[in-house]
């Protein structure tokens, strides 16, 4: 019910896309009417916001009113434009004009220190804790959008196919990744965090990092280091951070008034040596001192990021209530790999921000990421309602072409194929990794233990077949069932053993099963194992060292588990056991050593003889719980 009721308040509220309102769009322009790409477009003194895509284009849902329209993006002036809704769909294209920056007189003693822009930095440091932990707690709903495209493929992995997989064009271009999610958000002081995936949109292949979640993008300049998971093991420092002045050199461009407030531009400069650290465009407010936009980057030459040659952060943030909080965050990427050159972005829309959210007590249990289990299976009209960035008409192709593959890959005809070839036996796998059959589209599995595994030797058994497979059945709402059989002979001790191990997920949710075992087995009596069956027979023939001892045990076992609360797992369980000490029957071997022999299969008697019958434990049958 939970689940159902934050959905409906994202559809309905959070992107503005009830019945009664309508659509303002709109196409965005620099100077020369080139597109300007991702610039920020909020409703003025709302938290209500969205972004342009790769081609400008916007697009909003509002109800009839008049209202004040924001366009921002760094490098072009903002623009407040008032728009008025009546019943009717709404276009509005808008110009925007380079930066104006103006630079203040400013007397250099030919320092770099004496830059005005070390002044308003000491301003910021001297707020960052307070705005660092302004919000005591809030809620909002994230929508994350990622694309990767491939700009050019080698002649040598053109060849190979790789363009086919990829699922680009002839030329070798095109989209390879794109997806889209939803998520509702909580936070609270100090680090306590919620989050809801609601939907997830995904087509391609998925990059080796990716940001798909809210708590992927928590990002806050405030904190002292930036950390960019994926593409580095380390963190970065951050130009308002505690360490700001040792390891940047700053440099004020220019001032502009937007809105009323004056706008400082600062260059960010990397000090020599300091290889942790961001160049770009940090925007303060005079006054406030506090952080209004950047535009920052990391390269790999510098920072040693993986997979990628450059990285570039912006940040937009717009005011909420007594705050200012980020209405987008973008990473924006590029890189080249052998050859194979590639660009991206992932793009994070905050909306319907809710400043100093009260929780109920238990709100926060702990766990961080809760997964609804419809949250890969919105429809397209579904997407369509929430989605706040229009996509551009290659995401959109893009999206149906694979869509209709995924149609074409669920069929009955094509899965019947696929698996027909993928359950074909072949001998020499199945001899060091075992046999996988799968059935009714994956959701259900036969599994043959590989054959290495299935003749042993050891001093107790002599030589031995072991026969393990696994049959498990998935259910629509992922619940499952397995069942493991095992068959067991020794042909020096003549001793047969059977059994069956069970397990009914019936809560996957919460880890919850039912469990059931029941047979005869030739246990080793270390409890928690010593060595496996293949490894204990290369020793024993090889090297002369019987180092498991066994024991056999006629059993049965059942019991329930589940998980009471976040890292609390409950577990109960009724088990019989009737259990035989065994003794060496057999002393096969290939080499021989003078100073090794065989061990009693009583780890109590080590200097007995190989042969030794000596009692371990009364052989009487009992219970425990």
């Amino acid at each position: 019910m939970r689940n159902i009721l934050l959905l409906i308040f994202v559809v309905s509220g959070t992107f503005h896309s009830s019945a009664q309102r309508y659509v303002l769009s709109g196409h965005i322009t620099g100077q020369k009417n080139i597109p300007v790409s991702f610039a920020t477009v909020y409703v003025k003194n709302t938290s209500y916001g969205t972004t342009a895509n790769e081609n400008g284009d916007y697009i909003f849902k509002l109800k009839p009113g008049v209202y004040e329209v924001i366009y921002r993006v760094a490098g072009y002036k903002e623009k407040i434009e008032k728009v008025t809704m009546s019943g009717h769909d709404e276009q509005r294209n808008v110009q925007l004009i380079d930066e104006p920056y103006e630079l203040k007189a400013v007397k250099s003693k030919g320092n770099d220190k004496n830059d005005p822009a070390y002044d308003i930095m000491r301003q910021v440091l001297n707020k960052r804790l307070f705005y660092l932990n302004e919000a005591n707690s809030y809620s909002c709903t994230i929508y994350i959008k990622g694309v990767k495209k491939i700009i050019s493929v080698p002649k040598t992995l053109f060849a190979k196919g790789i363009a086919k997989v990829l699922g680009l064009d002839t030329n070798g271009t095109g989209i390879s990744y794109q997806s889209e999610s939803l998520s509702a958000f909580s936070f609270k002081q100090p680090d306590k965090v919620n989050e809801v995936f609601i939907a997830s949109n995904v087509a391609g292949i998925n990059p080796p990092f990716g940001y798909n979640k809210a708590s992927d993008l928590r990002v806050n300049f405030y904190k002292n280091l930036f950390f960019v998971d994926g593409l580095s093991s380390h963190g970065f420092v951050s130009p308002a951070g505690a360490y700001a002045f040792k390891y940047y050199k700053f440099k004020l461009l220019g001032t502009i008034v937007q809105d009323g407030k004056k706008i400082d531009k600062i260059e960010v400069q990397t000090r020599i040596g300091k290889a942790l650290s961001f160049t770009g465009s940090i925007y303060i407010m005079e006054d406030d001192w506090r952080i209004y936009g950047v535009d920052l980057f990391l390269t790999k030459k510098l920072n040693n990021l993986n997979f990628v040659d450059t990285l570039r952060v912006t940040q937009q943030y717009v005011p909420v209530g007594n705050t200012w909080q980020p209405l987008s965050f973008q990473y924006s990427y590029n890189g080249n790999v052998d050859g194979l050159k590639f660009s991206g972005y992932y793009l994070g829309i905050t909306n319907n921000y809710k400043i100093d959210t009260i929780f109920k007590e238990g709100y926060f249990t702990g766990e961080i990421l809760h997964v609804d289990t419809e949250a890969n299976k919105r429809s397209p009209s579904f997407w369509d309602n929430v989605r706040p960035i229009p996509l551009t008409a290659l995401e959109a192709r893009n999206y149906k072409r694979r869509d209709s593959i995924a149609v074409l890959q669920e069929s009955k005809a094509y899965l019947g194929s696929i698996q027909l070839d993928e359950n074909k036996f072949a001998l020499f796998p199945y001899l060091k990794d075992g046999y996988l059959a799968t059935y009714h589209n994956h959701r259900d599995s036969l599994y043959l233990y590989p054959f290495f595994q299935t003749i042993y030797y050891n001093t107790v058994e002599g030589w031995g077949i072991y026969l393990k497979g696994s049959y498990t059945k998935t259910y629509g709402d992922n619940r499952s069932l397995s069942v493991s059989p095992m068959l067991r002979y020794g042909t020096a001790n003549k001793l047969f053993s059977a059994n069956l191990h069970s397990v009914y997920m019936n809560d996957p949710g919460h880890a919850g099963k039912f469990f059931l075992d029941f047979g005869s087995d030739v246990l080793d009596l270390n409890s928690l194992g010593t060595r496996s069956l293949y490894f204990n027979t290369l020793s024993t023939l090889l090297s002369e060292q019987n180092f498991v001892k066994y024991y056999r045990s006629v059993f049965g076992n059942f019991g329930y588990q589940r998980e009471l609360v976040n890292g609390i797992l409950w577990t109960a369980n009724l088990s019989y056991a009737d259990r035989t000490q065994l003794y060496n029957t057999s002393f096969d071997h290939i080499f021989t050593y003078p100073h090794l022999k065989y061990t009693s299969n009583n780890p109590l008697a080590p200097t007995a003889p190989e042969n030794d019958h000596s009692e371990l434990f009364p052989e009487k049958p009992g219970t425990h719980f």
